[in-house]
């Protein structure tokens, strides 16, 4: 669980998180392991990842309700999948931003456009990368749902730097 014990021991205080050059979270991921602190780190890992898992067997349950052998689909493809296997070996923070993720899709396709700005907000304060996402709010010419993935991005960003660096001013 190698990939998830740097991010784990940073909420845990034993580390803090910029100490070292090259790490690649941003202050909301650390916000959102936050709950992991009442376990100690090895079980904060396991219990992610089987959150995870629960997680990744309904979601390809639902999604193949229709299909003849749908409980068995889902099992082979939610453990045999190449990229769920590499997330659940590394304990990826990933995990996260997939569910995450997936929750954007889904309010984004049910045209629950404020919802998904919420949800896009907290994925670009986590990685940078999903903002490529903000071109679906402009081809619907959904422009105050963008205004407010925007908004809430930086604000996201600003409260898990103030969050972190909170207890070190105190």
């Amino acid at each position: 669980f190698g990939d998830i014990m740097f991010p784990l021991n940073t909420v845990l205080g034993t580390m803090q998180p910029y100490q070292y050059i090259g790490h690649n979270y941003l202050p909301l991921t650390y916000v959102l392991l936050w709950p992991l602190r009442m376990f100690p780190a090895q079980t904060g890992a396991l219990f992610a990842v089987f959150a995870f898992l629960v997680f990744m067997l309904c979601y390809t349950r639902i999604n193949l309700k229709n299909i003849a052998g749908g409980g068995w689909a889902a099992i082979i493809f939610t453990f045999l999948c190449y990229p769920v296997f590499f997330l659940v070996e590394r304990a990826n923070v990933e995990m996260l931003l997939f569910a995450l993720f997936t929750g954007f899709l889904l309010t984004y396709k049910k045209k629950f456009f404020y919802a998904a700005a919420i949800i896009l907000a907290m994925l670009i304060s986590q990685k940078i990368y999903p903002a490529v996402f903000l071109i679906l709010f402009v081809k619907d010419k959904q422009f105050k749902p963008l205004l407010l993935t925007v908004l809430l991005s930086v604000g996201f960003f600003f409260l898990g730097l103030a969050t972190l660096f909170l207890p070190l001013l105190i």
